[in-house]
């Protein structure tokens, strides 16, 4: 099958049915421009859902886009969330004692 033809196809699926399309880290405009075509311009019950860095590539003409840019989280936030993923409830490990001290030092 040609990369048209999936592109046809998952562009009828997507009119057809309701479906959640993840496209993760598009970088390039080229990248989308390949992609575009098989995402239909028209209101559909799918939604597709973009994440870039790129806000050219976050922006096409589409009149049904939604645009949500994250803020960066400071050096607080920060360590809390690397606390709450990583060291919660393994500070007994012994491993994560110095960056405990660390935190416990700023």
């Amino acid at each position: 099958m040609t990369d048209d033809e999936i592109a046809k196809r998952l562009f009828l699926v997507l009119q057809e049915m309701k479906c959640l399309v993840i496209l993760d880290d598009i970088w390039r405009i080229e990248t989308w421009n390949l992609l575009k075509d098989a995402f239909p311009n028209v209101k559909t019950e799918s939604t597709i859902l973009l994440t870039t860095r790129n806000q050219a590539v976050a922006l096409p003409p589409n009149r049904n886009a939604f645009l949500h840019e994250l803020q960066a989280l400071n050096e607080k936030k920060s360590w809390e969330l690397f606390e709450k993923i990583v060291i919660s409830g393994r500070a007994d490990i012994g491993i994560f004692s110095p960056l405990l001290s660390y935190k416990q030092a700023t």
